[in-house]
């Protein structure tokens, strides 16, 4: 219920995340242990830095420091939000490879 809320891109920056969103979803579908629950977090967050860093000016040229400053203030809130509100979408369970 909460996908609902999820920005497709990262506010006044405008830089598409849904890629690194959909990775995140996968690794939080497939899940794990607590651990792995933090590498998938930390997955999402440096993917999300990536996006910011390869993208473009946001609306003319000169542009680009301002909107990769708001690009990676968002990567950082949004890495937060899941990092404290997402134990419950994750799916935990005992079959993991940290535990064997």
């Amino acid at each position: 219920w909460k996908s609902k809320y999820i920005p497709k891109k990262l506010i006044i920056s405008k830089v598409d995340v849904n890629p690194s969103a959909f990775i995140h979803d996968c690794d939080y579908i497939i899940g794990g242990c607590i651990k792995c629950k933090e590498e998938a977090d930390a997955r999402f967050h440096d993917n999300m830095i990536e996006a910011v860093h390869s993208s473009g000016p946001l609306w003319f040229w000169g542009t680009d420091f301002i909107r990769k400053q708001f690009g990676l203030f968002g990567a950082d809130a949004y890495y937060f939000a899941v990092d404290k509100f997402g134990d419950d979408a994750f799916n935990f369970h005992n079959e993991c490879r940290h535990l064997k």
